[in-house]
């Protein structure tokens, strides 16, 4: 992949791998394709130990033919996986060589039992937002993403650019996030004072309601028609990452 990585970034409340293998099946029914190969990491009960990021240990490449594969990777108690190689995932360009993976946490909330958020990665050099074709890009992503929250309904989820979504503990410990610019929140996870604290707060930007939950684009960049001039601003995304992490669901969690 060349230049900025494109993150299209979900957290659920669930192991990663049984997600990562939901997100795979959702994105082949959407025109995705395995490129025969995923990375996992091997060793003793290696399935039950925490870890903090996938490059902290070696990944093997084994060969794979179906989600099927993939499943009974997961279920082997000597091997994790980590990444799965595919094509059309993130629906920019068919063809292009992308991955799903399984994204870092810190080693601190990793032994606490935390989740690690699933992306989507893919290059996002053709992403200047300058261009009519770009901003026809950044629609394929959005609309790639909204089909993906509603049929899997995740935790919370973010598109981003070069920046991943934290997981709740870390998120909770640092609530300086950068990655609450065009992002979903589930209904079924917070509760509903958290989810209109934050649109109230995003008042004048792209609100879509969902049935399961609500997407927010504070950038103007991941939206249906991009607006005449894109207007990110980090502090909001930090506003946004501490109200979530102040909400009653974060405080309680685990």
């Amino acid at each position: 992949m060349n230049g900025p990585f494109l993150e299209l970034n979900f957290y659920q409340d669930e192991n990663e791998q049984d997600f990562l293998v939901a997100l795979i099946d959702c994105l082949i029914e959407n025109g995705a394709k395995l490129s025969g190969k995923a990375l996992i990491h091997r060793g003793p009960n290696i399935n039950q130990q925490p870890f903090g990021f996938s490059s902290d240990e070696y990944k093997e490449e084994i060969e794979i033919a179906s989600v099927d594969d993939l499943r009974a990777i997961k279920a082997v108690a000597d091997s994790r996986l980590v990444q799965v190689p595919i094509t059309n995932a993130s629906g920019l360009t068919r063809g292009a060589p992308e991955l799903v993976t399984v994204t870092g946490i810190s080693e601190w909330a990793a032994s606490r039992g935390d989740n690690h958020p699933v992306a989507i990665w893919a290059s996002g050099d053709k992403l200047d937002f300058e261009t009519l074709q770009s901003h026809a890009l950044a629609t394929k992503a959005y609309r790639r993403f909204i089909t993906i929250v509603e049929q899997l309904a995740p935790a919370y989820a973010a598109i981003t650019m070069e920046c991943s979504l934290e997981c709740p503990m870390d998120l909770r410990r640092d609530p300086k996030s950068y990655a609450f610019h065009d992002f979903y929140l589930s209904n079924q996870f917070f509760d509903d004072a958290l989810i209109s604290s934050v649109v109230d707060l995003c008042s004048d930007r792209f609100i879509k309601p969902l049935s399961n939950g609500v997407y927010i684009s504070t950038s103007g960049l991941f939206m249906p028609k991009p607006p005449k001039r894109s207007s990110q601003k980090p502090d909001l995304s930090t506003q946004i990452g501490q109200l979530i992490a102040s909400s009653e669901r974060f405080r309680t969690y685990r």
